[in-house]
């Protein structure tokens, strides 16, 4: 029988899985991992980086990325001014567009998260400007888009369209329903031109040492969409399932629910009425029918992701799921940002996994509006991952991109350190966790949650999928991470990112 070649890694700090000791060494043959007790045919000095499993994502949208990436970028901007100019630039580039679709601007640079339409009308009266906020829950339209909607000939409007003291749009719609009402009109793009821009996207997803991910709102666009696309980047799908249409989805291999909408934007469920008006937010399903949907899915054999912000949402899903009974697969709550004492306990009891954004937890132009609409002591129940932990729960990473970078690196810091980079403003510092528990739940808990074969691990007979740090976050607890980056990716015991 002829002998597999075999590479060791030396002179490494290698993770191989929580719990386990650092090694410094890592071998592997055949696309797998085997023991550093046997002779390696070639063997590569790190000069002491890391070596961690490759991670996995639980939870982003890389098929909208690839939209909003046809259009204007306003992502970096810092004020409206800004986005105004960058909107105007690319229409420049792009004479004969009709509609300019893009995102994604930070909802703080006006005050109250409130933008207006005759802003972007300074930009074009003619062309139909739509703009999606960071949150991907609100969306910014100029008077063209609202024209072409045909909004004024509507008897009634949904909840989220925001009128002003003239009884006319502003230009800010909030939440699906509202949404829809100009998105609707937009013009598809060519499956050309979103194929390529989804494989650049998933190019950036390695070059971050992500080796899969979950799609987490999905329709049968972005299903015909990745079946196109060739890509390192193991991607899961998540069929966004509604109320009206959610029979037709029956079948889908990984089924996501909205229950509501986001604390900045005040449309998240809370038991509590919001700090400014009182209003407790929007659910978007009724509990029976909840609950019966669900149900239907999880016969299916679907795996169930639910998108809840709030307390109220979580305890709805909490209540549907203690009906429902044991389901074929662990259920998944997307987010679940603010937690009640004895949810956490029920999260555990039903053995759900909690998919949390690491990149939530601190103070930043994203949380700002959450802090302020739940007031200084309910914010003490936001992004709970130590109380999770230690009670026994099951908390999986995902970075919701576009909404947060998908970068793991800052991920892990974030959730050490539950801080900015550079500032010394933390967001409930008592519930950050230890750097191994931040990259369990970027890995092996990841690929649980997602329903991955992988073990996200580099033990013996594991597949040799992993990453190659710039330095060592061990020798001072992740504290360097924000400045850290991957070299290289190695996925199936190949090379699929190197950085030159």
């Amino acid at each position: 029988m002829k002998k597999l070649a075999s590479t060791r890694y030396s002179n490494a700090v290698v993770w191989t899985g929580f719990g386990n000791p650092l090694q410094d060494a890592l071998t592997i043959a055949d696309g797998k991992i085997v023991s550093n007790e046997l002779t390696a045919d070639q063997v590569i000095d790190c000069d002491g980086r890391a070596i961690l499993p490759a991670f996995i994502d639980g939870h982003s949208h890389p098929s909208i990325v690839a939209k909003s990436a046809l259009g204007p970028d306003v992502t970096n901007c810092k004020s409206v001014a800004e986005v105004v100019s960058a909107v105007r630039e690319w229409l420049t580039l792009n004479t004969n567009a009709k509609w300019a679709v893009g995102g994604s601007y930070d909802r703080s640079m006006a005050s109250g998260g409130r933008f207006l339409a005759e802003w972007l009308d300074d930009v074009s009266m003619d062309v139909a400007i739509v703009l999606h906020a960071s949150d991907q829950h609100t969306i910014w339209a100029n008077s063209e888009a609202i024209r072409q909607a045909g909004i004024a000939d509507l008897d009634v409007l949904p909840e989220g369209v925001e009128l002003g003291a003239d009884g006319k749009p502003t230009g800010m719609f909030y939440e699906a329903a509202a949404k829809n009402l100009v998105l609707r009109h937009v013009p598809e793009h060519s499956m050309d031109d979103l194929t390529r821009s989804l494989q650049t996207q998933l190019k950036h997803l390695s070059s971050l040492g992500i080796v899969a991910t979950l799609d987490a709102w999905g329709d049968s666009s972005s299903a015909k969409l990745f079946d196109r696309v060739q890509s390192d980047v193991e991607v899961r799908q998540a069929v966004a399932v509604s109320p009206e249409d959610w029979q037709r989805h029956l079948g889908a291999q990984t089924a996501k629910f909205f229950v509501d909408g986001v604390l900045g934007a005040q449309t998240a469920l809370v038991t509590q009425g919001y700090v400014a008006g009182h209003s407790h937010g929007s659910a978007f399903w009724q509990q029976s029918q909840l609950e019966e949907v669900l149900s239907a899915f999880d016969a299916s054999g679907a795996r169930l992701h639910v998108h809840a912000i709030g307390d109220g949402a979580v305890e709805m899903v909490l209540d549907a799921l203690e009906r429902i009974g044991p389901t074929v697969h662990p259920a998944a709550i997307a987010h679940a940002e603010l937690l009640l004492d004895q949810q956490i306990q029920r999260i555990v009891d039903l053995g759900v996994y909690v998919c949390a954004q690491p990149l939530w937890a601190r103070v930043d132009s994203l949380s700002v509006g959450a802090l302020a609409n739940l007031g200084p002591d309910r914010s003490k129940k936001l992004y709970r991952h130590r109380d999770l932990l230690d009670a026994g729960g099951r908390l999986s990473f995902g970075s919701d991109w576009p909404v947060s970078s998908p970068d793991p690196l800052l991920g892990i810091y974030t959730a050490i350190y539950r801080r900015e980079p550079g500032s010394s403003e933390s967001l409930n510092p008592e519930q950050s966790i230890t750097l191994d528990e931040a990259i369990r739940a970027y890995t092996e808990v990841a690929a649980q949650q997602i329903g991955l074969p992988r073990t996200a691990r580099l033990e013996v007979g594991d597949a040799a999928d992993f990453v190659f740090l710039s330095g060592n976050p061990f020798e001072n607890n992740g504290a360097t991470l924000p400045s850290m980056f991957v070299t290289e990716m190695i996925s199936g015991g190949q090379t699929v990112f190197a950085r030159h």
